[in-house]
């Protein structure tokens, strides 16, 4: 049975000489090569009727006649051992009385494999913790006897798994009677494993174990499935039961296990995989993880110890800097932290050394650092040991946003790609088996619902950092073939599109940048020239209208000048060619508009013109009306209940979403239009003290999001603020009127998001990508602040409220009130009307008090 990364109808497709291809027929290989050593073990060590039969696997292996075993008249063998005077037919022998022979092992048994206890193991508590409810029974704390327990450290290289493999076994050593490390990467080092484990037991010796490394395989196993201890020991435990722990270290392809797994045992095994098909083993019932990379807040003190920096100023920001750019790799932050020390570096200097020179880095050995484990963070992922075919994947893979990447985007062209990257996988078996090797590295991820992958990026600027001059350029012009395929030029009136899709990828500096430069190339023109033509005219406004956009998210000064430019331009081209497009990019200004005049606090001028901008876009004769309407309506629907006037914003919101679920369905994830909607009409909810409904929507709003505009976006962010503020207050709920509202949810939806644990995690991540945006960072620390206060961690919270105050007095310096003494609304008033928090003025006349909860009664 093999697990095979392929859908129904690419099962069948098995090319020769493939990963896949080689799994089938090395198994099949190995079951012809050790089928006469099984049979030897079988027939060689059985016992009939009480009388031992013994002979070795060499002597039977060799025979070209195997015959039954039989005993003499005597009960005793021949010097063949399989010849009486008296032959008996196998079918007299009494099968059901035969058993393997037992012999006790000694006891404690340790075989460590020349690893010692790693002084600097830092966190994966949670790991441990869930690897001693496999292993451990609650009521004695001492192994399980119930039946064979197994536990899978499954992930990428550099993630930490053989380190806790290697803290477990000695931080429970105390748990068990006998302890061994096997090296399982290949069935040879499984064997030898094996042949060590039964002499550290005295299952055999010396003379024995010469004879054939499959008796002694078969001889522990015989052990472990019965493992009494040695009776001459003279200890209280003599004849009973050993409880044993074997951790199978880089277990690659699971199939190795396949020979050496206990089948019928009471026992405990960790194994230690980059492969993601160990998850899935057929030997027996297996509980894992899939390891993840250290969150920021997590990484951050871990490299402030190991780079021993802890006296330098403002040292914990300048590593969450760095261990943001190693994307939380343990192996990466251990290894950064020793170049750190040895060469006396400052945290800046390092950021500024990296910066330069990240491949020598990459590669570079910190002596003395963990001697059992001599990995780089340039050498752990074994990059040279691809093919062709999925290296060129790999690097094309590597120059991607990593989080999300369509295949389609990777095979839907792949005919396109001929000279830039000649190997480059092109037809779909190609594809599937190139993929299916970097899955099992395991350098990507698949999700297979979606038909996307999500690499490291670390991983990517590895793979990038190896790449020559001349290679880099081949993968860039192949990832634009690819690209180009997918998303070919627009045509010019459909310009707008081009727009939207930038803003909502958040590409506002570059789209900025972008801009200015095509107003560069403009200005060159005559002015008489452009005076005269259309095309350039349209092209002058789309440049203003880029720019302008690119200043009012990134909030800089100039954004009404630019949308005055364009509404100017716009104006004078109705009045000269009067096409219906310049009616469309008149409305779309005057939305735009009054998105920079909230930046200049206008906020009542900016209602007035979203008001025309959705007029404006009701006076076009085509049938798109409700569906033009949508951003000034999301935009009046937000303001509208950020000022309490929730149900204004309702009434013009809701038809627009009633028009785009008639166009594509409920919850369309045509693009991110929808999901903002939900999130406004989100926030007329909770303005309006709906919580359960609010709540409802904002998941809707988030799955959205998630599939259109990915985790890393702002809006993300806003939506799962909104939801750990929510759960901060469920938190601090104490009255009976809320007493089921957000329990009920939990239980009715099973986002993983929703969860307090999961928001808060998510908000961790927002708070360090807003790094540049300081008045919204301050509101997400506070908010994290205070939830992990309500968790019970008293002084990680305190520290982050201590930091969103530091922000908050350098925005309003005048301000000397204390932390207790302020609220949300405090610190959100100061933020965009965009992403604020909802003032619940209906919840607070309920009893609601931001800073308590619920009153009572």
């Amino acid at each position: 049975m093999f697990a095979a990364d392929a859908d129904h109808d690419g099962l069948g497709l098995v090319q020769v000489n493939s990963p896949f291809y080689k799994r089938i027929v090395r198994f099949l290989k190995s079951i012809a090569e050790e089928a006469p050593g099984n049979v030897a073990l079988l027939f060689g060590n059985l016992r009939f009727n009480g009388t031992s039969t013994q002979r070795t696997a060499t002597s039977i292996c060799s025979s070209h006649d195997i015959d039954t075993p039989t005993s003499d008249s005597k009960g005793t063998n021949t010097a063949s051992g399989v010849r009486s005077d008296k032959p008996t037919s196998t079918t007299e022998v009494a099968i059901s009385d035969f058993e393997l022979p037992r012999r006790g092992g000694r006891v404690p048994a340790y075989l460590m494999n020349g690893h010692s206890r790693n002084s600097d193991f830092y966190g994966r508590n949670d790991i441990l913790t869930q690897m001693d409810e496999t292993f451990l029974a609650q009521s004695t704390g001492l192994q399980k006897k119930d039946s064979l327990q197994s536990f899978v450290l499954c992930g990428m290289g550099g993630l930490g798994k053989t380190e806790i493999a290697i803290e477990y076994m000695f931080s429970r050593k105390d748990k068990f009677d006998a302890i061994f490390w096997v090296n399982a990467d290949t069935i040879q080092k499984l064997s030898i494993g094996f042949t060590q484990i039964s002499q550290t037991l005295g299952l055999e010796n010396g003379s024995d174990i010469a004879r054939d490394e499959i008796a002694s395989r078969g001889i522990v196993k015989g052990w472990l499935q019965k493992p009494i201890i040695a009776a001459n020991q003279g200890t209280p435990k003599a004849d009973e039961e050993a409880s044993w722990l074997i951790i199978l270290d880089n277990v690659d392809d699971p199939d190795t296990m396949y020979d050496f797994w206990p089948l019928t045992s009471i026992g405990s095994i960790i194994v230690t995989s980059r492969n993601p098909l160990s998850m899935d083993s057929v030997y027996a019932p297996t509980i894992g993880i899939n390891l993840a990379p250290f969150e920021l807040d997590e990484a951050a003190p871990f490299l402030q110890i190991l780079s021993q920096r802890e006296f330098q100023l403002n040292s914990l920001e300048s590593c969450r800097k760095i261990v943001e750019l190693l994307g939380g790799l343990p192996l990466a932050i251990t290894q950064m932290g020793g170049i750190i020390r040895r060469r006396h570096l400052s945290l800046e200097e390092f950021l500024i050394y990296y910066a330069n020179d990240a491949k020598r880095l990459h590669e570079m050995r910190v002596p003395g650092q963990n001697p059992t484990y001599n990995q780089t963070v340039s050498s752990v992922w074994m990059l040279d040991a691809l093919s062709k075919e999925a290296t060129a994947l790999l690097q094309v893979l590597s120059f991607l946003d990593p989080d999300r990447i369509s295949e389609e985007i990777l095979f839907g062209h792949a005919k396109d790609v001929n000279a830039p990257l000649p190997y480059y996988p092109k037809t779909r078996v190609a594809y599937i088996d190139s993929r299916t090797e970097l899955i099992q590295s395991p350098l990507i991820f698949r999700d297979i619902k979606n038909n996307e992958l999500r690499i490291h990026r670390l991983v990517q600027e590895v793979v990038r950092k190896k790449l020559t001059d001349d290679e880099s350029h081949s993968v860039f012009e192949t990832v634009v073939v690819l690209l180009s395929s997918c998303w070919p030029s627009i045509k010019f009136d459909e310009r707008n599109m081009y727009l939207r899709y930038r803003l909502e990828r958040a590409y506002d500096d570059e789209a900025g940048d972008y801009a200015s430069l095509s107003l560069e190339i403009l200005d060159q023109i005559p002015k008489e020239e452009i005076e005269h033509s259309e095309e350039l005219k349209k092209m002058l406004s789309g440049g203003h209208q880029y720019r302008a956009v690119s200043l009012i998210f990134t909030d800089t000064p100039g954004s009404l000048v630019e949308v005055q430019a364009v509404i100017d331009l716009v104006i004078d081209r109705m009045k000269r060619w009067n096409r219906e497009e310049d009616a469309i990019q008149l409305a779309e200004s005057y939305n735009v508009y009054g998105m920079a005049l909230t930046r200049a606090k206008e906020e009542d001028k900016a209602i007035q013109s979203w008001w025309r901008s959705y007029e404006a876009f009701g006076n076009i004769t085509d049938g798109r009306k409700l569906l033009r309407q949508e951003w000034p309506a999301i935009h009046l629907a937000i303001i509208y209940s950020v000022r309490n006037e929730a149900k204004k914003g309702e009434d013009i919101l809701l038809p627009v979403l009633k028009a785009r679920e008639d166009a594509f369905g409920k919850d369309d994830k045509t693009s991110m239009v929808t999901g903002k909607a939900l999130h406004a009409l989100g926030d007329t909810r909770l303005s309006q003290g709906s919580l359960d409904e609010a709540l409802d929507i904002f998941q809707r709003a988030l799955v959205i999001f998630r599939a259109t505009i990915g985790d890393n976006h702002f809006i993300t962010a806003d939506t799962c603020y909104r939801l750990a503020q929510q759960f901060h207050q469920d938190r601090a709920t104490s009255g009976s009127k809320v007493s089921c509202s957000y329990e009920s949810h939990l239980n009715r939806y099973d986002y993983r998001l929703t969860t307090k644990a999961n928001c808060l995690s998510k908000v961790s991540r927002f708070t360090a990508m807003s790094g540049g945006t300081s008045l919204k960072r301050h509101a997400l620390l506070f908010t994290k602040g205070r939830l992990l206060k309500a968790m019970g961690n008293v002084v990680e919270g305190g520290a982050q409220l201590t930091r969103a105050m530091e922000i908050r007095r350098e925005i309003v310096p005048n301000d000397h009130r204390t932390v207790d003494q302020l609220t949300d609304q405090d610190f959100d008033e100061l933020v965009w009307y965009y992403s604020r928090q909802i003032l619940m003025e209906t919840m607070t006349e309920l009893g609601w008090r931001p800073w308590i909860g619920w009153r009572k009664g």
